[in-house]
C-alpha cells in the first residue's frame, strides 16, 4: 500500500480518563480497551477527527466518568504500511481487553488478525467482505460490501439518463478493489439487472488511461462510477477537468464521510452532478444528536470522520455500563454478548451477528449529492425526479 502524505497536527488534549500507549503503557498494565489508528489510508488530520468522536460517543453513552486507563490511544503516524498490525499487536501485548477503531479496511483487516490470534473482542470501521472470516469476536460497525454495491446500484437506477458508465477502481486499495469485486460476483448473478458498466484501474500514479479518457472525451460513457476513496481520485479528476470531461460522478461510499476539501476545487467547476451514498446526515435525529454535542465539546459542526468514531464510542461506552468493577476480556465478551444491538449510533441501530463480521442497520443508505444548499456546498440529501 502506498503511503499517503501526512497531515501532522498537533494532538487533542486528551481527557484525563485517555491515555497514549506509546508512552504510557508497560508491562503488567490494568485490563483497558486499546484505540488504535494509523495514516496509511486515512490522514492523520482524518484520523484524530475520528478519534475526537469516539471520545465524544463514550463520554455521551457511559453512566459514569470512565476511570482513568480504561481507555487508550496509540496511532501510526509514520505511513508504514503495517502500522496499524504494530499498533494492535503493542495494544494486546500491554494488556488489552479490546480492540476498536482502526477505520477503514485497510487498517481494519491488519488489526483483525491480530484481534483474532489473541482471542479478544474487537470492533472496527471497514466494510471489506474479508472482515466476516476473522472469527466470532471480530466485527465492524459498517454494512457489508454487498449492501453497499446494491445501494449504488438503486442510486444509478434512480438517475435519469445514465446508461453506459465507467468503473474506476484503485487496484491498491482494498476496499476499492473489494467494492469492485463485489460488482463483478452480482452482475454475474443470472437475475441481475443493473447497469451496463465498464471497468478500468488507476494507474500507480492514481491516473487514467490515455485510452479511457479518449473514450471519456468521446462520449463512450454517460457517468463515472469510481470505487477509490475521495484522496485517491483528485488526478483523474484534474486530468479530466484539464479535457473538458464533465459527466456525472457515482462516488464511494466513504466520499460523503471523508474531508471534501481536497475535491473542493475540482468538484465546483462541474456543471454535471456529483451523487454516492452516505452512512450518516446531520439531518437525521442522530445526526441532529451528534451535532449537538459535537458544537458543545468542541466548537465546530461534526464531519463524517467524527461519526465514525462516535458510533465506536457509543458501542464503547454501552459495554462499560453493563460492565461491573473492573474491565477484562471475559468481562467485556459477556457485555457484548448480552446484547448484539446497539442503539444511539450517528445512523441510529445497529446489530452484529453471533458469527462476528459486518453491522446490519435498518435505515438505508440515504442518496446525496454534492450541492449548494443554504449558501454552502456541501452533501445534501437527493430525490430522484
Amino acid at each position: 500500500m502506498r503511503a499517503r502524505h501526512t497531515y501532522l497536527t498537533s494532538l487533542l488534549a486528551i481527557a484525563s480518563c485517555i491515555v497514549n500507549a506509546g508512552s504510557a503503557l508497560g508491562e503488567g498494565s490494568a485490563p483497558f480497551i486499546g484505540y488504535g489508528s494509523s495514516n496509511v489510508v486515512l490522514t492523520s488530520k482524518s484520523q484524530e477527527a475520528a478519534y475526537m468522536g469516539f471520545e465524544v460517543g463514550v463520554e455521551a453513552t457511559a453512566h459514569k466518568p470512565v476511570p482513568k486507563g480504561w481507555l487508550v490511544n496509540e496511532n501510526s503516524e509514520n505511513g508504514t504500511p503495517l502500522g496499524s498490525r504494530r499498533v494492535a499487536q503493542h495494544l494486546i501485548d500491554s494488556g488489552a481487553a479490546m480492540l476498536v477503531g482502526f477505520p477503514t479496511s485497510y487498517d481494519a483487516l491488519l488489526a483483525a488478525d491480530v484481534a483474532k490470534k489473541a482471542n479478544v473482542l474487537a470492533i472496527f470501521r471497514g466494510c471489506h467482505s474479508d472482515l466476516a472470516k476473522k472469527g466470532d469476536l471480530v466485527f465492524t460497525a459498517d454494512a457489508t460490501m454487498e449492501r453497499l454495491v446494491v445501494s449504488d446500484l438503486d442510486l444509478i437506477a434512480s438517475i435519469p439518463g445514465l446508461k453506459r458508465g465507467l468503473m474506476v477502481t484503485n487496484p491498491v486499495n482494498p476496499a476499492s478493489t473489494n467494492q469492485e469485486d463485489e460488482f463483478i460476483r452480482m452482475s454475474k448473478q443470472p437475475d441481475f439487472k443493473g447497469p451496463d458498466v465498464d471497468r478500468t484501474h488507476l494507474s500507480q500514479n492514481l491516473e487514467l488511461t490515455n485510452e479511457d479518457l479518449a473514450k471519456l472525451k468521446q462520449g463512450a460513457y454517460s457517468y463515472i462510477y469510481i470505487t477509490a476513496y475521495a484522496d485517491d481520485a483528485r488526478v483523474m479528476l484534474q486530468q479530466m477537468r484539464d479535457l473538458g470531461i464533465d459527466l456525472p460522478i457515482i462516488a464511494n461510499p466513504s466520499w460523503p464521510s471523508a474531508d471534501i476539501e481536497y475535491l473542493r476545487r475540482l468538484l465546483i467547476g462541474r456543471k454535471s452532478h456529483t451523487f454516492a451514498t452516505a452512512r450518516w446526515l446531520p439531518t437525521t435525529a442522530a445526526g441532529q444528536k451528534l451535532t449537538k454535542i459535537v458544537r458543545s465539546k468542541y466548537g465546530r459542526e461534526p464531519s463524517g470522520e467524527m461519526a465514525y468514531g462516535y458510533d465506536l464510542g457509543v458501542i464503547v461506552g454501552t459495554l462499560i455500563n453493563r460492565t461491573k468493577g473492573d474491565i477484562t476480556r471475559a468481562k467485556l465478551i459477556g457485555a457484548f454478548k448480552i446484547d448484539p444491538c446497539f442503539d444511539g449510533l450517528s445512523n441510529g441501530k445497529i446489530c452484529f451477528p453471533a458469527t462476528g463480521g459486518h453491522a446490519y442497520a435498518e435505515q438505508p443508505f440515504p442518496a446525496v449529492e454534492f450541492a449548494k444548499k443554504d449558501g454552502k456546498l456541501d452533501w445534501v440529501r437527493f430525490t430522484a425526479k
